[in-house]
């Protein structure tokens, strides 16, 4: 039951570095005045922002490693979730 609450934990906080990530983006787009990238943003949200910040270099390089930061909580934080739930049916 630990393992299942810690690995929602995990998720929980790589969805909200991504959400943080979506809101770093926006501006940045705004103020470089990439208009397709706005609009996806505002669109689809943490998906294109991902993309956006890994698109980004020079200046920019710590939003492509905070999302890839935030991407890996949460695949990590699900396969521990699917884990430990696969160990609890059996």
């Amino acid at each position: 039951m630990l393992t299942i609450t810690l690995s929602t934990i995990v998720v929980c906080i790589g969805v909200g570095i991504l959400l943080i990530n979506t809101l770093f983006c926006l501006p940045t787009a705004i103020g470089r005045k990439d208009t397709p990238w706005i609009v996806l943003i505002l669109l689809t949200g943490p998906f294109a922002a991902f993309f956006y910040s890994l698109r980004n270099d020079g200046e920019l390089k710590w939003l492509g490693k905070l999302s890839l930061l935030g991407a890996s909580l949460v695949l990590l934080g699900l396969a521990a979730l699917y884990l430990a739930m696969r160990m609890n049916a059996s």
